[in-house]
């Protein structure tokens, strides 16, 4: 049996030979027209269909690893009196990711401000079970050995990780209104902003929140 295209073309080719012939070429070409048609029209939607459908590998936009907070943040201040030039360390907040993967902390640094960041870590969740946060100790990071990793591998459901900065008092009250952890993920750097007032009253008795 010979194949259909060419079923149709020989019948579309003998339509358009007998209306020549009855003195309508017109009629001849509509009609081998449409004895065409199935040779076209279903590659036409095949193609349209193929090209509107997306691939089921295919990235889903936005799908990595972000660095967030565990709980909706609330803006948070906090202040205690120091003297000129001493440093703190500070920690109450802290991160975790929102979908399985990893990112790496590159630094903390205040969002705006005068308050001098001098040093951060990032502490395993883990180890406040018994110690609780870090809170407000004189001291560096390293005096106080606080253990620090900058590989963020675990998701808000499972661990959290505590920011802490290290801080230096300068010669008169400074603050910080909000601290940004920089990191690196697989679209590249990211940042996160931590909604905390931090304030070192240098110098005074009483440090006043404002």
């Amino acid at each position: 049996m010979p194949p259909r295209s060419s079923t149709w073309a020989a019948f579309g080719a003998g339509v358009l030979s007998r209306a020549a012939g009855a003195g309508n070429p017109a009629l001849g070409r509509r009609v081998a027209l449409w004895a065409a048609l199935p040779l076209w029209v279903p590659g036409l939607l095949t193609l349209t269909l193929t090209a509107g459908c997306a691939s089921p590998n295919a990235p889903t936009a936005g799908a990595y690893a972000k660095l967030v907070m565990p709980v909706e943040p609330n803006y948070v201040t906090s202040g205690y009196p120091s003297a000129a030039g001493r440093s703190w360390v500070h920690g109450s907040l802290t991160v975790c990711l929102d979908r399985p993967g990893e990112v790496t902390v590159t630094d903390v640094t205040v969002l705006e401000g005068d308050l001098e960041v001098t040093g951060w870590a990032l502490r395993d969740g883990r180890l406040r079970v018994n110690t609780g946060f870090v809170g407000d100790l004189p001291g560096t990071v390293a005096s106080n050995a606080i253990p620090n990793t900058n590989a963020i591998t675990e998701v808000c459901a499972d661990n959290s990780y505590e920011v802490i900065v290290q801080l230096k008092a300068g010669t008169k009250t400074t603050e910080a209104r909000g601290f940004v952890v920089h990191y690196e993920s697989s679209h590249g750097e990211r940042t996160l902003e931590l909604p905390e007032r931090l304030i070192v009253c240098v110098n005074v008795d009483v440090c006043k929140k404002p």
